[in-house]
């Protein structure tokens, strides 16, 4: 995903991501609620599109090869995550 300047880094796509933050939330006595929108790959793949229109300057090109790609990185919640 390098070619447009944007990489999927560390955040909460995948359940040992998830897992480490709340590990480290629980450490420091915090609580850790994750809300989930849950929207079709169709409606994120038109948002993407729509955005690579106008994009503000500044901002980076996300191909929908790029987004496909990342979209089969997220690994879902897991029941006892919600």
């Amino acid at each position: 995903m390098a070619s447009s300047g944007w990489a999927r880094t560390s955040g909460l796509w995948t359940r040992t991501e998830r897992d480490s933050y709340r590990n480290r939330a629980a450490e420091l006595g915090a609580v850790v609620r994750l809300e989930v929108t849950d929207s079709p790959l169709d409606v994120l793949e038109q948002r993407v599109a729509r955005r690579t229109e106008n994009l503000p300057p500044g901002t980076f090109h996300v191909s929908m090869a790029e987004m496909d790609e990342f979209a089969g990185s997220v690994e879902p919640l897991g029941p006892d995550e919600l």
